[in-house]
């Protein structure tokens, strides 16, 4: 098997100096930025002076390469198969009001479109040569409030891809305000990871309301207990603006005390909050350092936000790449974000390709900021969410400067 480079597409490589993340290299073209691993640049080092190779394994950031065909390959047959990622919206219907819901669609009468899952399977396994593995979140609303109306076709879906060799993993994000025996069959019976929303213990300091005005703070601690005594653990979300920023310490230090993943993260809608989102965050840094003094293992218990702290990468997700959101009619988007706007990309029932159809918005990632290519934190923040960005760079820029140091020299007290 031979590799040679396309000389149609020019590029250049740019080291990323950062002393935890050794020996990694960012790849710019007109339609990709990649991060590439020193094996992958010598590689390219020594396409570039002989003109072709042979290689024996190929790296994943090399099959990333020939994808968007910045490298042939002379095997037409080879594997380049990868993840797909989907975020799945089962219904409007919520129970809460959150004050920082992003979705615009909520509450609508709208329901799942008859045959949406029948549909997705078929449009996943028409482009099964391109994947091997799909990542399913299912969401809302609160996709429990209408676990009736979609499990038997998600269970004929599920049947359909494991038939096909598709390797399935499902996460279900939720509010945690209903749970009973019925749900946890469903979670245990599918092995699904659950992540649920919290911004505090106390009720005083929490957004996240019934939609009587009532705190749903008690009740998610209830569930959570609930759940804990059926041997299933979910992980928590955080989500920090002005009216939490305080109290986020005590649910940062709940969630270590008992072992619970979790993600915090800033609220999209309000830019103008870095100094109490920083706060925020260096006390959960403070808590995280105590808890490594203690020899807790934490490296893999927590996420910042878009941050990519663990494996960086050449953008802060997989949207537009191998990764998309599909709204309960088969609208397909760049982002969850975008439901009930004119953005969609197309829609199940009309696409050719849903590999092509996704890569369709990868434009998005690429308004990025000159400071960007200059940062050495270019791979670990990736400019923030593409969305969200003013001028080409996330609102909390100098935030997560600040803190991805910090969280690097965490690492690096755990190693």
């Amino acid at each position: 098997m031979e590799i040679k480079l396309n000389n149609s597409n020019k590029f250049k490589i740019i080291e990323i100096d950062n002393t935890h993340y050794r020996d990694l290299f960012l790849l710019k073209s007109d339609d990709v930025n990649l991060v590439i691993s020193l094996e992958t640049f010598n590689i390219l080092k020594l396409l570039k002076e002989k003109g072709k190779a042979k290689i024996a394994n190929l790296s994943k950031e090399l099959k990333e390469l020939i994808k968007h065909n910045l490298v042939i390959c002379s095997d037409a047959n080879l594997d380049i198969s990868s993840s797909l990622y989907i975020w799945l919206h089962l219904t409007d219907e919520c129970n809460l009001d959150c004050k920082y819901c992003y979705i615009p669609s909520l509450h609508s009468k709208n329901k799942i479109r008859d045959g949406f899952f029948e549909k997705l399977a078929e449009v996943i396994i028409r482009d099964k040569s391109k994947y091997n593995e799909v990542n399913l979140k299912l969401a809302g609303g609160e996709p429990f409030l209408t676990l009736k109306s979609w499990k038997i076709g998600f269970n004929f879906f599920v049947k359909e891809l494991r038939e096909n060799g598709i390797a399935l993993n499902i996460r279900v994000i939720s509010n945690l305000t209903i749970i009973n025996d019925e749900i946890i069959n469903f979670i245990k019976n599918y092995r699904i990871n659950l992540s649920f929303s919290i911004d505090s213990l106390n009720s005083e300091n929490s957004r996240i309301f019934y939609r009587k005005n009532v705190n749903s703070s008690a009740k998610v601690l209830e569930n959570l207990k609930i759940l804990n005594n059926s041997g299933i653990t979910p992980s928590a979300m955080i989500t920090v603006d002005k009216s939490n920023y305080k109290s986020v310490k005590d649910l940062v230090e709940y969630l270590i005390d008992n072992d619970i993943v979790f993600r915090i993260s800033d609220d999209k809608g309000e830019s103008n909050f870095t100094d109490e989102f920083e706060f925020a965050l260096n006390q959960t840094i403070d808590l995280l350092n105590k808890a490594a003094k203690n020899d807790k293992d934490i490296i893999y218990k927590f996420l910042i936000s878009d941050l990519n702290t663990l494996y960086p990468k050449a953008e802060p997700c997989s949207m537009g790449k191998t990764g998309t959101a599909i709204y309960m009619n088969g609208d397909i988007f760049f982002c969850h974000t975008e439901f009930g706007t004119e953005n969609k990309l197309g829609n199940l029932w009309s696409i050719n390709s849903l590999d092509e159809t996704i890569r369709s918005g990868y434009h998005k990632h690429l308004n990025l900021s000159s400071d960007c290519d200059k940062c050495s934190y270019r791979a670990i923040c990736a400019g923030g969410c593409p969305l969200y960005r003013v001028n080409g760079k996330s609102p909390q820029c100098t935030t997560y400067q600040n803190i991805i140091r910090n969280v690097v020299e965490l690492y690096e007290k755990c190693e």
